[in-house]
């Protein structure tokens, strides 16, 4: 389609700043005591114990047969969870194992099957307890400041919450500007209505799948793929009209930031730059994740022209709320998993 894209000031746009407050870094900092706590077995399970145990499907020839553990900190049905609370080693259980996961690829991972065999699942499985695992969360102390950092790099448990609130601060920074993205991608859709040959293109899907699909596949995934396809169009067409670029300087200094930050994971801080470029020429060098590096220097592109261009107000939520606002839900939204330690 013909268009054309005018990003000024009259659009208004709203970036949530997500407040890091006692409760978060406190949820933060129990999950790291727990993860480097000690497990033991015990005789009955707690609402933070974890259940290992055998899935079996019972109504079907050749059915699921796996060895898994439900975490019950994470089964958000208050009914399931309440079932399972008090069972003893040897207890055996009737589950809906959607009930007990975090998701189809939790479910498929715990399962042992892959995600398009999900849909065929009974939905009551049995789950024979065979071992009851409590953690005893780790000491906040210097020894676990030492394993995390390295020895003598946090001395007190004020520092170590300290850079807790930091990398929060940090990763929450990336969930607003991801919130904020989403609303201006949604505006612009909305805004521009791109019509596009639809039938041609459900023809085109069907014909291009590398897995024969249906009708009813592609009509049920239709919309995802149109919306993705009008952005890609409006973005190339903001990326023309405003002359934006990404140098090979660019992208070979975004590389090694991207190599700093995996092996700051690791705990190796300091880098030779000598090195650094050695290896980012190495990763340009395959095709597929240049093209997702040079992506991403032009998605920030676009979206440093967004922050220059529009009128964005500033907000600040709780956590809370920016789940809602983000979710439409008040569900749990676990964002420590993302966090480096």
């Amino acid at each position: 389609p013909q268009f054309s894209v005018n990003v000024s000031n009259k659009d208004k746009f709203t970036r949530y700043s997500i407040a890091v407050d006692d409760k978060l870094i406190d949820k933060h900092v129990g999950d790291v005591a727990k993860r480097y706590g000690k497990v033991s077995e015990g005789d009955t399970a707690t609402e933070n114990d974890m259940l290992q145990g055998e899935f079996l499907e019972l109504d079907k020839e050749n059915g699921i047969q796996h060895t898994s553990t439900i975490s019950l900190e994470f089964v958000e049905d208050s009914k399931v969870k309440k079932q399972l609370i008090g069972l003893k080693v040897g207890d055996k259980i009737n589950l809906d194992p959607k009930k007990v996961s975090k998701g189809d690829a939790d479910m498929a991972a715990m399962l042992n099957i892959k995600k398009d065999q999900l849909k065929d699942v009974s939905k009551q499985l049995q789950f024979t307890v065979s071992k009851i695992l409590k953690m005893e969360p780790a000491a906040i102390n210097q020894e676990l400041f030492d394993k995390l950092f390295g020895e003598g790099k946090i001395k007190s448990e004020k520092e170590f919450r300290s850079k807790v609130a930091e990398e929060i601060t940090k990763m929450l920074n990336g969930e607003s500007d991801r919130k904020l993205k989403k609303d201006i991608v949604e505006k612009l859709i909305e805004k521009l209505k791109l019509s596009l040959p639809d039938e041609f293109l459900k023809r085109w899907l069907k014909a291009a799948s590398k897995e024969p699909i249906t009708d009813e596949q592609v009509e049920a995934d239709y919309n995802n793929y149109a919306q993705g396809l009008r952005w890609q169009l409006i973005e190339n067409k903001i990326i023309k009209e405003n002359d934006l670029k990404v140098s090979h300087e660019e992208l070979m200094n975004h590389t090694k930031g991207l190599l700093r930050e995996q092996f700051a994971m690791y705990g190796q801080l300091e880098q030779n730059d000598e090195q650094l470029t050695e290896l980012a020429n190495k990763v340009l060098q395959n095709q597929e994740e240049a093209q997702k590096i040079n992506d991403q220097l032009y998605d920030q592109k676009v979206m440093n022209l967004f922050t220059d261009k529009f009128t964005i107000k500033d907000k600040t939520v709780s956590y809370d709320e920016f789940v809602k606002l983000a979710t439409g839900k008040t569900s749990k939204f676990n964002i420590f998993n993302k966090l480096k330690f």
